[in-house]
C-alpha cells in the first residue's frame, strides 16, 4: 500500500540504505530528505490545527443553537481523535529517540542540540531535529522485533478508531450510521487494497457523503506485510528506519486532517470552491386549470474549471464543460421514465463527494 511513502525514502537522493555501501554510514543528501519531511509534517499538523480550531470557534457561536450543539459534538469527537493519535504519535517520538540514544546523538547531558523544537502543551506538535549532530556509525541502529510489532499495532488501533468513529459521528437522532473495521492488511496493490474497502463500505451502513474521506482515511493507515519485512530490517541503518517513522507521522497527520475536514463539512464549513451561480426553478410542469401548486426557486453554485463526473442509468452521458454535466436520451415509446445515476465532484482537498440524481420524463406518443 505505501508505494509512494517508499518511493520518497528510497528514491530521494538514493536515499535509506541505497546511498552507501557501508551499514549505517550516512550523508548529508540523506540527512536533508529526513529533515525536510519533518518540517513537511509540521504543516500537515497545523493544517489539521485549523479545522480542529474552525470547530471550536462554530461550538462557540450562539447564533445558531441547533449549530452549535452539532459542532460541540463533532468537537468532542475531533478531541477523542486527537487522543488516540497522540498515543501513536508518542510511540513514534519515542522510537525515533531512542535510536538517536543508540547513535550517541542524545547523551545523559541533554538532547537541546539534536531536538530543536517540542511544545509540551502540544503533543501532536511534531518534533524538529538537527540530525547533522548524529555522528557516524558503523553498524545498523535499528528497532527490535517487538518494537516493531507494538507499532504496527498502534497504526491498526489507530486505524479503527478513527475510520469507526468518523462514520458513527455522522449520525443523528432519526439515522445512525456504522463502520466495522474490516481489518485490511493483506492485497496484491493499491487497486486491490482501494477495491477491498470500497466493498467493505458498502456492505457497514455508511453515509454516501462520508464513503470516498472514509476510503481515503483508511487506505492511507493501510500498510501491506511487506511493508514491514522491506522497510524496517536488522541491517537498517538508523536514518533508514528514522525516515521511515517520520512518514509514518506524516501519514498520521494526513488522516487527522482528512477526519477533521469531513468533520468540519457536516456544520457548514464550505469544503468546496465556486466561481459561479444559476437561477433554477422546479416543480411540476403539467397542471390543470384552477390547481394551485408550489415550485421551488434557488440559486446553485458550481465550479466552472472543475467538470462533473456523471452516471446515467440510461441514454448517452456527453462530455461535462463549464462545470456541468449533460446526458442525452432517446425515447423508445410513451409512458413514464425515470433517468438517474450520478454525479461526482471534488472539494478543495480533492476528495469526491457523489450524490444521485433522478429526472422523471413523461413521454407522449
Amino acid at each position: 500500500m505505501k508505494t509512494l511513502t517508499i518511493a520518497l525514502l528510497i528514491g530521494s537522493a538514493g536515499m535509506i540504505a541505497c546511498s552507501s555501501g557501508k551499514v549505517g554510514s550516512v550523508d548529508s543528501g540523506q540527512i536533508s530528505i529526513v529533515e525536510h519531511s519533518t518540517r513537511d509534517n509540521a504543516l500537515v499538523y497545523l493544517m489539521g490545527q485549523e479545522k480542529r480550531y474552525e470547530l471550536k470557534e462554530i461550538s462557540m457561536d450562539k447564533s445558531s443553537p441547533r449549530m452549535q450543539q452539532q459542532a460541540q459534538h463533532l468537537y468532542d469527537v475531533a478531541r477523542s481523535i486527537d487522543s488516540s493519535v497522540n498515543v501513536t504519535i508518542t510511540l513514534l517520538n519515542n522510537r525515533r529517540i531512542e535510536l538517536l540514544k543508540s547513535t550517541g546523538a542524545i547523551t545523559a547531558r541533554g538532547a537541546k542540540s539534536t531536538i530543536m523544537k517540542h511544545s509540551a502543551s502540544e503533543p501532536l506538535e511534531p518534533l524538529q531535529f538537527n540530525l547533522e549532530n548524529v555522528p557516524e556509525t558503523t553498524g545498523s541502529v535499528s528497532i527490535t522485533a517487538a518494537e516493531k510489532e507494538e507499532l504496527k499495532t498502534s497504526l491498526q488501533d489507530l486505524r479503527k478508531f478513527i475510520s469507526e468513529t468518523v462514520v458513527s459521528s455522522s449520525g443523528s437522532d432519526t439515522r445512525v450510521y456504522s463502520f466495522k473495521d474490516p481489518n485490511i492488511h493483506t492485497f496484491t496493490d493499491q487497486k486491490d487494497a482501494y477495491s477491498k474497502i470500497r466493498k467493505s463500505i458498502e456492505e457497514n451502513n455508511v453515509s454516501l457523503d462520508d464513503a470516498e474521506s472514509l476510503a481515503r482515511i483508511y487506505i492511507g493507515l493501510t500498510y501491506a506485510e511487506t511493508f514491514w519485512e522491506s522497510t524496517i530490517t536488522e541491517e537498517s541503518s538508523w536514518i533508514t528506519v528514522f525516515g521511515v517513522l517520520t512518514n509514518l507521522e506524516h501519514d498520521i497527520l494526513t488522516a487527522r486532517f482528512s477526519a477533521f475536514s469531513l468533520l468540519n463539512s457536516r456544520v457548514g464549513s464550505c469544503e468546496y470552491g465556486f466561481n459561479k451561480i444559476i437561477p433554477v426553478s422546479y416543480g411540476p410542469e403539467i397542471i390543470k386549470a384552477g390547481e394551485e401548486v408550489d415550485y421551488t426557486v434557488l440559486v446553485v453554485a458550481f465550479d466552472s474549471d472543475k467538470q462533473p463526473v456523471v452516471k446515467s442509468n440510461a441514454g448517452t452521458v456527453l462530455d461535462s464543460k463549464e462545470g456541468k454535466g449533460y446526458v442525452r436520451y432517446k425515447s423508445t415509446k410513451p409512458g413514464k421514465f425515470l433517468l438517474k445515476g450520478t454525479v461526482t465532484i471534488l472539494n478543495k482537498s480533492g476528495i469526491a463527494k457523489t450524490m444521485e440524481w433522478e429526472k422523471e420524463i413523461r413521454v407522449i406518443p
